[in-house]
Order: C-alpha cells, then sequence, then structure tokens
C-alpha cells in the first residue's frame, strides 16, 4: 500500500477522502491523528495545521515530501492518479461549477455548521464534558437562516441542507 491517509474519523474532510479513494478502488492507509493537541510531527506536513493529510510513499517517506493537504487537493490528485471512474466532470465548465460546490461545501457549510452546531456538542465531550446543546441549537438556527437568505446561485445546496438534512433531528437525537 503506498498511501497513508492522516486525520480523524470524525472530520467530514477525512471522510470524503475516504469515499473518494474507495470509489476510485485505491488502497490505502488510514492513520487516525489526534488533532488536540496537535503532534508536532503533523503539524511539519500540514502547513495550515489542518485535517487531513494524505501521502504518497512512492514519493517521501518522512517529513513534507510525498505529503498533500487538504481535501480537496488530495481528491484532485486522487482523480488524476486514479483516472477510473472519472468523479469530477471532463468538461471544463461543469468542473468549474463542481468545483465551486465542492469549495462552498468546505468554505461555507462545513465551517458554519462544524464550527457553530458540532463544535458545541462533539468537543467538550472528547473532553470528558457535557455538549452545550443550547449554543449549538442557537448557531445553528443562525447558520440556517443565513443560509436561507444566500443567492439563488447556492439554491441547490441550499435545498439539500435545509430540505432534506436540517439539523434539527440531530438536536432531537441528542435531546434522547
Amino acid at each position: 500500500m503506498s498511501l497513508i491517509l492522516y486525520g480523524a474519523p470524525l472530520s467530514p474532510f477525512v471522510r470524503k477522502v475516504e469515499v473518494l479513494l474507495r470509489e476510485k478502488g485505491a488502497e490505502f492507509e488510514s492513520e487516525p491523528v489526534n488533532i488536540m493537541p496537535m503532534p508536532d510531527w503533523f503539524k511539519e506536513i500540514s502547513p495550515a495545521k489542518r485535517i487531513p493529510v494524505l501521502r504518497d510513499l512512492s514519493v517521501g517517506r518522512e517529513g513534507p515530501k510525498g505529503t498533500i493537504a487538504d481535501s480537496s487537493a488530495i481528491c484532485a490528485f486522487a482523480e488524476r492518479k486514479f483516472s477510473e471512474p472519472a468523479l469530477y466532470p471532463a468538461d471544463a465548465f461543469e468542473l468549474g461549477r463542481a468545483t465551486w460546490y465542492e469549495e462552498w461545501a468546505d468554505t461555507e457549510l462545513a465551517g458554519k455548521v462544524g464550527m457553530g452546531i458540532f463544535r458545541p456538542i462533539l468537543f467538550p465531550r472528547f473532553q470528558g464534558k457535557e455538549s452545550d446543546i443550547p449554543a449549538a441549537k442557537k448557531r445553528g438556527t443562525r447558520v440556517c437562516l443565513r443560509s436561507s437568505t444566500t443567492s439563488k446561485a447556492n439554491w441547490r445546496a441550499r435545498n439539500f441542507w435545509w430540505g432534506v438534512r436540517s439539523p434539527s433531528p440531530i438536536f432531537r437525537w441528542l435531546a434522547r
């Protein structure tokens, strides 16, 4: 196996890369990284201090050589390295649109949902504390209200988020 994916299993960015690699039929090893606190060796291979990072052992085995940081960069690498099945559009315009949606999901959606909703729920649990459900509900409502007022260009992603995957079931589940 020549690929190692470093990251935390709960990360949506790690899961995005895992799904793409599995769809491509690529063999890889997952190596969990505890990001609180982040180990020094990982800081060396992740310039932005974020997960995931992929190591291609055929390029480098130590330090930053052979590593690619950022889920979108890793997916672009995998799309080229493992050409079949093609998961990104071949048409230049459609590729641009797909890349825009991916960027929007990675920055706007994941940032607001991750920091606003899941951080007050999961991070305290990692530290053996109770989740702050009221803070998550308050932040979740703000995220959803802001999402419902974004531009028409975001309508597909907004309708998916608000209409199909509303955060309210998460809160009902956690309140059990």
